[in-house]
């Protein structure tokens, strides 16, 4: 099985974006998910919220949050280490995107760079959840319509580079998207009743979507590939344009 290592900075950062395909990798047998909330790393967390941080990710393999001084060790060190993982056993690493998310949040993107040197220094791929696709040039290399129960890939993009990704200084290789259970999503999202529902549902297009996205790298492409190999093609098996030729 394949070691997925989720780090985030708040309690329900891990629900809000990605508590979709959390789900869906927590029901498949090829997975082992494990998130990592790095919290206490900037700000001082409450025993409440995460107390509902345990309750949402229960169904993962494991999960910690950082809340209080390293004493010299890394905090992502620290964390895989209570989860019982050395750097060698991560097979993937997926963290915020460079922006920050929706509201660009500073921390987010600290997380994101702290994620981004520990992978390089351990030779780890590090992958970026995004709700919304950046402005870069897309070819889409999905060519199967792929469900698996509510989980639908919905795009596959092959990332192909420009001046932009100098200019976000960002380079992914892929970029997928897909349609989760919203059913699954909320059941996580309700666990947090430290958080004000009705101003996150006013505050966060996340909030009520059910279309989850990652950039990855081509190694981190490949753990994922199982999941997106084991989804059924209801339409057919064949390559859903084999039939289409100069028009119709």
């Amino acid at each position: 099985m394949k070691n997925i290592v989720y780090t985030v900075e708040h309690p329900d950062d891990e629900t809000l974006w990605v508590g979709g395909t959390i789900s869906a990798l927590n029901e498949s047998e090829e997975y082992n998910v494990y998130v990592l909330c790095l919290w206490g790393l900037l700000e001082a967390p409450d025993e409440f919220r995460e107390e509902c941080f345990y309750k949402a990710t229960a169904n993962c393999k494991k999960s910690y949050i950082f809340t209080r001084g390293s004493h010299g060790d890394h905090p992502i060190e620290i964390g895989l280490k209570n989860m019982g993982l050395a750097p060698a056993d991560v097979d993937l690493m997926i963290t915020h995107p460079p922006y920050g998310d929706e509201h660009q949040h500073p921390h987010h993107k600290i997380v994101y760079h702290e994620s981004k040197n520990w992978g390089s220094q351990h030779g780890v791929p590090v992958g970026s959840f995004s709700f919304f696709a950046m402005p870069f040039r897309y070819k889409q290399i999905a060519m199967h319509a792929k469900r698996l129960g509510q989980l639908h890939l919905l795009n596959l993009f092959k990332v192909e580079r420009t001046t932009v990704n100098e200019e976000y200084n960002f380079f992914p290789n892929y970029y997928v998207q897909f349609l989760v259970d919203m059913q699954h999503k909320n059941e996580m999202l309700e666990k947090y009743h430290s958080i004000d529902f009705n101003k996150h549902k006013e505050g966060y297009y996340a909030w009520t979507s059910n279309c989850e996205g990652y950039y990855l790298t081509d190694a981190g492409l490949e753990v994922m590939n199982d999941l997106i190999e084991s989804m059924p093609t209801p339409t057919n098996s064949e390559n859903l344009y084999s039939k289409y030729h100069n028009g119709l």
